[in-house]
């Protein structure tokens, strides 16, 4: 079995990662947050109106001014892993070891040069020591940690949160402000989301000319060259 397989053999049950998203989705509507899918689930929406079949996460963007009510709305719902990196990557807390499934909340931010993807400088060490096989900090402390920080008064939850927001840096172009000037409504399943205007520009930059050609089933979708797009 080749790598790629056995990556997606471990997200199997597509019905919960699914109802999570719906969930999620229904808290930030509660709160007023704009979102609108972004990556894979960008790609999935705009081409078939639904998650990728053999995607195993969700990807939903949110302006970064945000951070602290999308914490707030999180913590609403009980039994999740809430990474408080500004990108909330969200789990069960009973899959988080095996990582079944997930959704990834991602900060941007509007700019006079265009939208930006923006991490924070302790987020990209930990994805650069990782990828160098150097894994910081065990699954289980860090699970220890997640119900610790949950059980926090949320103006303290709030203020690590707010700390990220100062540090932040650019990651990745996602575009001009043009293709984010005004949104379509779409449909994820059976959920309501947005799209930005230049969905079309933004898909062909992440995924290449032929992003409506779906790939066989099991491999990833990457197909643009974002070196041809680089940060203004």
């Amino acid at each position: 079995m080749s790598k790629t397989n056995k990556q997606f053999k471990k997200h199997e049950n597509k019905e919960e990662i699914d109802e999570v998203f719906e969930k999620i989705t229904h808290k930030l509507n509660e709160h007023d947050i704009p979102w609108w899918v972004t990556g894979g689930s960008m790609l999935g929406c705009y081409r078939d109106g639904k998650r990728i079949e053999w995607d195993h996460d969700y990807d939903i963007a949110y302006p970064i001014e945000y951070a602290p009510s999308v914490l707030e709305a999180l913590l609403e719902m009980p039994n999740l892993f809430i990474n408080y990196n500004l990108l909330f990557r969200v789990d069960k807390l009973t899959d988080l070891k095996i990582g079944k499934h997930f959704i990834c909340v991602k900060p941007h931010i509007f700019t006079n040069n265009g939208v930006f993807k923006v991490t924070t400088p302790l987020r990209k060490l930990v994805t650069k020591l990782n990828k160098k096989g150097f894994y910081t900090i065990p699954e289980g402390l860090i699970l220890l940690i997640n119900k610790l920080l949950r059980k926090l008064p949320i103006l303290i939850q709030k203020t690590i949160i707010k700390l990220n927001m100062n540090t932040y840096i650019l990651s990745r172009y996602r575009g001009p402000l043009e293709e984010y000037s005004s949104w379509e409504q779409a449909k994820m399943g059976d959920v309501d989301v947005k799209l930005p205007v230049g969905v079309e520009s933004i898909l062909e930059r992440l995924y290449g000319e032929d992003f409506m050609t779906p790939k066989r089933k099991g491999e990833f979708e990457y197909g643009g060259n974002l070196d041809d797009y680089p940060d203004p």
